[in-house]
């Protein structure tokens, strides 16, 4: 059983690799320094081939550059799915994998999400990519907002999607609170079926029946649960995406459970309890952060209670005039796999 469950994972794992490599973009991996290397997907270098005629006409049109950069979670061909498919229309997409999350490791000290957003800066001039705009979900709205604020000469329009960056230290105490449980990396990287459920509760809004124990036990043991589309029987499953795991209702004709090492959030567990213990913001007793240059974005989930609404209406008077807040009805934490298209139109639209 174990080993059919193993390769249906793989089966299915390659299918969404082929999504990526169908919005024309591969694998990578690239060394940043002496002890930083970072994997991530962007556009396939293009093939050799021979020189066109000199009469022959040259498309000279190249589509703007878009860094995808995920949350707390499994690594982004999971997170970011429903977006690169969509995007990879109008822009060169990149999607890096941040440090201890994925393929990308280091052997350097640093934690903060500064830090992660030096290495993708770093990874844009290797890949001598000059001009871009970043959109981050949730962690990753983190990482977005230093590289737009310590690059705005690189970084044209920002999306930060479900992110608190103008987090106090009261703000990281009530989400505990909320979340009733000691520590954040409880709620972040849950162990426990207890866990488990606390996450379900403040970042899903649609809701269905109680799951038993033993299947959230299993649950936290395997990295990915996912399932291909299908019209035949609508049953409730459980859903890693981002920074959450969902229940929904979905139309299944077979689904895909298995174990394929270690589990989604017991991966690289220390040093992503560094990653949180080390963010720069929301350490202080108000916000801490500075007008950006850029027109930038605000994406939130009505129902928000990771990062609730409330933050996203300060965040958009503290950003400066340029920014804009669009809510997205019916959804939590993450609008973008909650309502995907709603979350693409309005993304489209700010950035083309």
């Amino acid at each position: 059983m174990a080993n059919s469950c193993f390769s249906l994972v793989n089966f299915y794992e390659r299918f969404l690799r082929r999504t990526f490599v169908s919005a024309g973009l591969s694998a990578r991996r690239l060394e940043i320094d002496q002890h930083t290397t970072l994997h991530f997907w962007g556009p396939t270098p293009p093939k050799q081939e021979k020189p066109a005629p000199a009469s022959s006409p040259k498309s000279t049109e190249k589509k703007p550059a878009l860094i995808l950069i995920h949350g707390f979670g499994p690594p982004p061909l999971w997170q970011w799915r429903p977006q690169v498919q969509y995007l990879s229309a109008f822009f060169e997409l990149y999607v890096p994998e941040l440090v201890f999350f994925g393929g990308s490791t280091t052997s350097r000290s640093e934690r903060s999400e500064v830090f992660q957003a030096e290495m993708v800066a770093r990874l844009m001039e290797k890949l001598r990519v000059e001009r871009y705009s970043v959109m981050g979900t949730s962690y990753g709205g983190f990482v977005s907002y230093h590289m737009a604020r310590l690059w705005p000469e690189r970084v044209e329009k920002v999306v930060i999607a479900s992110s608190g960056v103008n987090r106090a230290l009261k703000d990281g105490e009530e989400l505990i609170k909320r979340a009733q449980v000691d520590k954040v990396e409880d709620l972040m990287l849950p162990q426990t079926p207890s866990q488990l459920r606390g996450l379900l509760r403040l970042a899903v809004f649609r809701r269905t029946s109680r799951l038993p124990d033993f299947f959230l036990r299993d649950f936290l043991q395997v990295p990915l649960l996912f399932f291909p589309p299908s019209r035949t029987l609508e049953i409730p499953i459980v859903v890693i995406h981002g920074s959450w795991i969902g229940v929904t209702s979905v139309g299944i004709g077979g689904w895909v459970l298995g174990r394929a090492g270690a589990s989604t959030y017991n991966d690289n567990r220390e040093a992503k309890i560094e990653l949180l213990e080390g963010l720069t913001l929301g350490r202080g007793d108000v916000a801490d952060i500075s007008p950006l240059q850029q027109e930038v974005l605000l994406v939130w989930g009505e129902h928000d209670q990771i990062f609730p609404l409330q933050l996203a209406t300060e965040l958009r008077k503290l950003l400066g005039e340029k920014t804009k807040l669009e809510v997205i009805k019916s959804t939590s934490h993450v609008p973008q796999t909650e309502e995907p298209e709603e979350f693409n139109r309005i993304v489209k639209g700010f950035l083309v």
